[in-house]
């Protein structure tokens, strides 16, 4: 039986939409955790495969686990209704088809104690494809260790340099998360984001360079579907929008929000021309008359 004041009490939590592929491989690198003091709660947000049957039989085996079905309300939803009915004061996050590595809460439970300010973790984490095969680390791309992760300073940050804390690696304050309002249900995609700006606005996060998740990437993940309709970039356009109009950024850095959300404004224009039809079709012939 997990114990609530023996150390600090972690809820694992999986929101999860169809995820019969990859929800065994989840859920047992949670079950391999180094560290024992946990929960996990599990949101399913209206699966229509047999996520449900996977689930329902490691709860019978397991009373670490919680199960819940709801209607399809959308990840932020989900994700609200784990903070409500954790049991944890720390919340660890992990999407339906990434992996935790069997370090990562006892590396976390270490860096909350090593930094009691902080009140958002997160850290490095490689990327995998479909078939579990690595990809790339994910501080390949952009290394955030060097910034600045003070309250206010981060929140910058990561609207200047985009989403550089992995959900897959995230681990927040429960209590924080209540003060703040949560996840916003009116982004489809970008509600762990904007959470993570909204936070980093109030608190210090810390972000550590130790590789403690792995996230999958695939065609059939929210990431790939709202980046390849374009839905994606013009829910960046609402964020920068949002947080221009914030009183705690100043006047150049609300010229940099300015400059990101033109940048998205483009991708979303181009993403449209080459999902349409008609200009696809003028696209290709025009090709073909130069090639003439």
């Amino acid at each position: 039986m997990y114990n609530l004041n023996s150390d600090i009490f972690i809820t694992v939590n999986i929101c999860c939409y169809n995820s019969s592929k990859y929800i065994n491989e989840t859920i047992n690198s949670i079950l391999n955790q180094t560290y024992s003091n946990w929960e996990l709660l599990i949101i399913d947000d209206g699966s229509t495969d047999n996520t449900k049957f996977i689930v329902e039989q490691y709860l019978k085996k397991n009373n670490k686990i919680r199960y819940y079905y709801q209607k399809n309300k959308g990840y932020s939803n989900a994700r609200n209704k784990a903070i409500n009915l954790s049991k944890g004061n720390w919340i660890s996050l992990i999407d339906h088809d990434d992996v935790m590595l069997p370090e990562r809460l006892l590396e976390q439970v270490s860096e909350i104690k090593k930094h009691p300010n902080a009140k958002l973790f997160s850290s490095n984490s490689q990327h995998i494809d479909d078939q579990g095969n690595y990809i790339i680390d994910s501080f390949s791309k952009f290394n955030p260790l060097n910034l600045d992760f003070s309250s206010r300073n981060a929140a910058f940050e990561l609207i200047k340099n985009g989403c550089f804390v992995g959900t897959e690696t995230v681990t927040f304050n429960k209590e924080v998360a209540l003060k703040i309002g949560g996840f916003n249900e009116n982004y489809k995609f970008l509600g762990d984001y904007d959470f993570f700006i909204k936070l980093a606005l109030n608190y210090n996060i810390h972000i550590s360079n130790k590789i403690l998740s792995k996230h999958r990437v695939h065609k059939k993940n929210a990431q790939f579907y709202y980046f390849s309709t374009g839905k994606g970039y013009w829910e960046y356009v609402k964020v920068y929008i949002k947080y221009f109009f914030n009183i705690n950024f100043l006047f150049n850095e609300k010229i940099v929000i300015i400059k990101r959300t033109i940048i998205y404004i483009n991708y979303g224009i181009i993403r449209f021309i080459l999902n349409n039809k008609f200009f696809n079709l003028a696209y290709t012939k025009l090709k073909r008359f130069l090639k003439r």
